[in-house]
């Protein structure tokens, strides 16, 4: 069977196309997808698949979230987000093939508004579904070549369209009146207007009679309310576009295609989808991104790796590269190489929305104060919905506390989910027994309180210890610093960490106190470089901005500096 050279052409952009979006979706948005995946259960349960089928859109949202299951392969993330754009990308074509155009672009514009789209983290791939199975119905639609059966076709498929798919099926109005009015001959006004009619009912009527949703999110529901917030031309510019190159055929048909067209076209498609893209793009939030995963997978050298990189000053970034830094032993040895923010980015403040519950509870895993980190594992799961990080938490929390019959009921409801059906963490969970609490005392959101609290049951809790001492130091305490440095000996500490022995010479240089706890010395290289420090400190001191540039190269890793220069508190 020959291919005609038009064809082999249009296969061949096809491919490129396609494989661009890949390596976009591979490379560059790995770790949103991987989020997608963590931020779901997908389960097979009777009761979890009929929640899904009790409200419009459940249908998408349930084949959505069947391949977003998957997602914990970049692989197999970026393969599936491909297919769903490549089948939008051959839907499209074979529509205006049916209105006899071929234009390649005119259908891959879709492919570029669908990478933007899928940019956004709170984009789902369900959502890519509703579009693709709206525009797919409506090719079904023209298809149909009586005009009685087709009209009364139309009318049926809006009510179901729209249990469906929800606000995705709204596309399917405006492209069949823009259909039928396309149409030689006689214009169907009355058929359009019961097109519109019929569409503007059925949330109504959905809602009062059919499912119990509040009359608000009827008519955007499944689509999550933040993407109409964030950037929400974009949600629009897809079936905006779709009506707009349908309802222009007869005028696109009337332009002659030249090789200059081809080549203005072709350089139009380009930088419009170079920029539209990269106004989606978030890289920070990608490279953030990428550093939880890091942190899930325990990959904590990758975390500071990244931490180092980030661009700017992030509460979350340097939260979890100081919960790497203590997973490594190296928070008070190493927690000035990276940026900080005083005390806050220690630990998140409790707040009932979709970040805090969700990353919070590691701050109290690591510290060992493990009923807390089960209480904003729970939390999580009310307001993020079922997710396999909250449910390892809570089956960790539950081993601890000694609880085996609720951990049976979350490991339960963690092996509906194949991916997780073998899971366990026994080193948490003997690590969390060796610190578990044998007194009660009130959870004030007072973290200092809280760690010497916990120091007061566990004398021998290092991590507690050590996010105690940072905070002081982080918030420029040097008093309560100096109340808690003795306990370094029942710790076991061979030495005085670097930072620790940095703030107890500034300490001894401002008070004449000397503060270092019995059977430790201060090493000659630390009293050596804190010389040179302000000796260096002195010879710029009339100029702070100039001190300060001068210092930050050979010291701006050191507590002094961060002390002296960072306003922080």
């Amino acid at each position: 069977m020959k291919v005609n050279s038009k064809s082999a052409g249009f296969i061949t952009l096809t491919v490129i196309l396609l494989s661009a979006f890949f390596f976009y979706f591979f490379t560059f948005n790995r770790y949103h997808l991987w989020h997608l995946e963590q931020n779901q259960l997908f389960r097979y349960n009777k009761d979890y698949l009929l929640d899904f089928l009790q409200r419009p859109g459940g249908f998408i949202l349930l084949t959505g979230a069947f391949i977003t299951r998957f997602f914990y392969n970049a692989w197999v993330a970026a393969i599936t987000i491909t297919f769903l754009a490549g089948s939008f990308f051959y839907i499209t074509s074979r529509i205006l093939k049916y209105y006899q155009l071929s234009y390649f672009l005119l259908s891959a514009i879709t492919v570029v508004i669908l990478a933007a789209l899928q940019s956004n983290h709170n984009y789902l791939p369900a959502y890519t579904l509703g579009w693709l199975f709206t525009i797919t119905v409506f090719y079904g639609y023209i298809l149909i070549p009586g005009l009685t059966y087709r009209h009364i076709t139309g009318l049926i498929l809006v009510p179901v369209l729209f249990y469906l798919c929800g606000f995705f099926s709204f596309l399917l109005v405006p492209l069949v009146i823009v259909h039928e009015l396309s149409i030689k001959g006689k214009k169907h006004y009355l058929f359009c207007l019961t097109m519109v009619i019929t569409g503007m009912l059925m949330p109504v009527v959905f809602q009062r009679y059919v499912f119990l949703t509040p009359k608000e999110t009827m008519w955007i529901i499944p689509l999550n309310p933040v993407l109409l917030k964030d950037k929400s031309v974009y949600i629009f510019l897809l079936p905006c576009y779709l009506v707009i190159i349908i309802a222009s055929i007869p005028f696109i048909r009337k332009i002659k295609v030249t090789r200059m067209v081809l080549a203005i076209s072709a350089l139009l498609f380009l930088i419009s989808g170079f920029f539209i893209i990269r106004e989606n793009y978030d890289k920070k939030n990608e490279v953030f991104l990428h550093i939880e995963a890091s942190y899930q997978q325990s990959d904590y050298k990758q975390v500071l790796a990244l931490g180092r990189k980030y661009p700017g000053n992030n509460q979350l970034v340097v939260y979890y590269t100081n919960l790497a830094l203590s997973r490594l032993g190296e928070l008070s040895e190493k927690m000035f190489m990276f940026n900080q923010s005083g005390s806050r980015g220690l630990w998140l403040q409790w707040s009932r929305n979709e970040t805090a519950p969700l990353y919070g509870s590691e701050f109290y895993e690591i510290v060992g104060y493990t009923n807390e980190a089960s209480r904003w594992a729970f939390e999580a799961m009310e307001i993020n919905e079922l997710n396999p990080r909250s449910l390892k938490k809570l089956i960790i929390a539950s081993l601890i506390n000694e609880q085996p019959e609720l951990a049976s009921k979350y490991r339960y409801l963690l092996s509906q989910n194949s991916h997780y059906a073998s899971w366990s963490d026994d080193k948490k969970v003997a690590n969390g027994k060796k610190m578990k609490l044998t007194h009660d005392f009130i959870s004030t959101g007072y973290h200092p309180y809280e760690l010497l609290e916990l120091l007061e049951d566990h004398p021998d809790n290092r991590p507690a210890y050590e996010y105690l001492m940072a905070s002081f130091l982080l918030d420029k305490n040097l008093e309560m610093f100096a109340s808690q440095i003795y306990r370094l000996k029942d710790l076991g500490y061979s030495h005085i960490p670097r930072y620790f022995e940095e703030a107890i010479i500034l300490y001894s240089g401002l008070t004449g106190k000397d503060i270092t706890p019995p059977g430790y010395t201060l090493s000659e290289q630390t009293m050596q470089r804190f010389h040179e420090y302000a000796s260096l400190f002195a010879a710029n001191r009339y100029s702070m901005d100039k001190a300060s540039k001068v210092l930050a190269k050979k010291f701006g890793d050191t507590f002094w500096y961060y002390m002296q220069f960072r306003n922080q508190k």
